[in-house]
């Protein structure tokens, strides 16, 4: 892509989400559903590296002629935004999402002629919730599906109909014939249908109020994208000053070039310099 086209695609999308749009509509990052395109497999961690340092190369304008430094660590990139990332998702963790909705359908396409054919070949029985155990003579699909299985019932709920598909006790309120059939539901989506995003998100920490609440202002400066990221950066004191070229010992020199003060920091290229507080 020539530099004047990536200028025009920046002017209006920020570099993650160009990362984001890209790698996962390709289709080996593809989710699995009813458009034909199946993910079975888990991708090579050599694979997901060598790809992850493409991307930082593009976000930090990295490239093999010219190396720049990566201001700020890959794994507090990928971190949520409200959690002061960029919200760039690892390929390792969405593959193993994507991989989880194929799980799912077990559940949710029972009857489709896969999730048939799946289910009599490893014996998983006729209930709605198959049992899923791994084989030695397993094929790639099933024991992606057995290893990831776990994550997929942690996310499972019960929506108490009267099928029967639930066996009663009585912590189990009577059926109401008003509720139908007994349904499985996705518990982390209050609408309990299954999505990529959610099983992502499942083993994250929500991020503290204040800390939600200051990174939302910081994005939603009303100001160009460019700059928006220069003050992402400098909320986490990430500008290429000489402090920081000092700390990663490509500069022996702190001192500000301009007025020679003890050492040049991002407050102080902000706020403190004289020249700054001229303008």
């Amino acid at each position: 892509m020539a530099d004047w086209e990536l200028n025009v695609i920046q002017a209006k999308v920020t570099k993650e989400e160009i990362i984001n749009a890209v790698f996962f509509s390709m289709g080996s990052f593809k989710a699995p559903g009813p458009d034909g395109y199946q993910e079975t497999s888990l991708i090579p961690n050599g694979v997901c590296n060598d790809i992850e340092k493409l991307n930082r190369g593009f976000l930090w304008n990295s490239s093999g002629r010219e190396r720049k430094p990566h201001l700020v660590a890959w794994k507090e990139v990928c971190e949520p935004v409200e959690k002061g990332g960029l919200d760039i998702r690892p390929l390792q963790s969405m593959n193993c999402a994507m991989l989880m909705k194929l799980g799912w359908w077990l559940i949710e396409d029972k009857d489709s002629l896969w999730a048939r054919v799946l289910r009599s070949k490893y014996n998983c029985g006729s209930d709605l919730i198959p049992l899923v155990k791994k084989m030695s003579s397993g094929s790639c699909v099933w024991n992606e599906i057995c290893s990831l299985w776990s994550k997929v019932e942690e996310g499972i709920r019960w929506n108490v109909g009267n099928s029967g598909s639930v066996r009663r006790s009585v912590a189990v309120p009577a059926p109401i014939t008003e509720l139908g059939v007994d349904r499985v539901m996705w518990n982390l989506n209050s609408n309990g249908r299954f999505s990529v995003s959610s099983a992502y998100y499942m083993d994250k920490e929500k991020p503290l109020e204040d800390e939600s609440k200051f990174w939302k202002m910081v994005w939603r400066w009303p100001g160009p994208q460019k700059f928006k990221s220069f003050l992402w950066q400098f909320c986490k004191d990430k500008l290429y000053t000489n402090l920081c070229s000092f700390g990663r010992r490509v500069s022996g020199d702190l001192l500000c070039l301009r007025y020679n003060v003890p050492f040049e920091s991002s407050m102080h290229d902000i706020r403190h310099c004289e020249e700054v507080r001229s303008l």
